[in-house]
């Protein structure tokens, strides 16, 4: 099994988590493991296996097939997951008349966006109508986002797949051919640069949605669309959120419409 030394797959542990929780029975083993680590996500790195073994009423043999099974060699490497990228998901500073201070950064954003998307409008959209399989490789901080995009454009007669978690030994992910096209989101690079080492090598289109203007990682993908002109910090940010459910938007009516013409 090839686990990388710094495990991409912390990237969509929640998502994997979440996963089982929504669709496993409740008295499942899995089920009970899963909402324990949930339950401590903030403080991954403080775990103990013999008392979530004691608490969950499960072996430790347990505890380790299930950390194999979302992606990671053993416990130790699963609790040692960065904090930093589950800060994402920790309540904001508190804002006085927040709705007004949104509605300034959403109209902010809308501009932004729109300008980066127009300079290249329908070519995110016509790469996917033109692909065998269009595939999208997120973390957790992008899934409903995508799911919804993926909903949409199935309804409208082109297979989108998600790519949510499990990263390093996804069957999909490594059974692109070169008609295939990889979507990356990666708004801040963070999740880009930790996936670098997993499709630099793919024979398929790679394209990535970002702001950043790291040479090293954008030279491995063949296109490249911004939605933003300045790179955005990786902390949670108005890009994170309404900027890509935005930009998708944008994207499955320019294919929407090319498919009617």
């Amino acid at each position: 099994m090839n686990f990388m030394k710094n495990n991409v797959n912390e990237f969509g542990l929640v998502n994997s988590l979440t996963d089982i929780i929504n669709n496993d029975e409740e008295d499942s083993t899995n089920v009970v493991i899963a909402k324990y680590i949930l339950n401590h996500i903030n403080s991954l790195k403080e775990l103990n296996i013999f008392d979530m073994a004691e608490e969950c009423f499960v072996t430790r043999a347990s505890i380790r097939r299930f950390c194999q099974n979302i992606g990671f060699e053993n416990f130790r490497e699963m609790k040692n997951c960065s904090q930093q990228h589950y800060s994402f998901y920790k309540q904001s500073p508190y804002v006085e008349n927040y709705d007004e201070y949104l509605v300034e950064l959403i109209n902010e954003m809308l501009a932004d966006c729109t300008k980066c998307y127009n300079g290249e409008k329908y070519k995110l959209a016509s790469l996917m109508k033109d692909a065998k399989s269009v595939i999208f490789l997120i973390s957790d901080i992008y899934s409903s986002r995508c799911i919804e995009f993926q909903k949409m454009m199935i309804m409208n007669g082109k297979m989108v797949r998600v790519i949510r978690h499990g990263f390093s030994k996804n069957k999909l992910l490594n059974n692109l051919l070169e008609e295939d096209l990889l979507v990356v989101v990666s708004v801040s690079g963070g999740f880009a640069l930790e996936i670098k080492d997993v499709i630099e090598d793919k024979i398929c289109q790679k394209a990535l949605i970002t702001t950043i203007n790291d040479k090293k990682i954008l030279s491995i993908y063949n296109h490249i669309f911004r939605v933003s002109k300045k790179p955005i910090l990786p902390y949670k940010s108005i890009f994170h959120t309404y900027a890509i459910e935005y930009y998708l938007d944008l994207v499955c009516n320019d294919y929407i419409n090319q498919i009617r013409e």
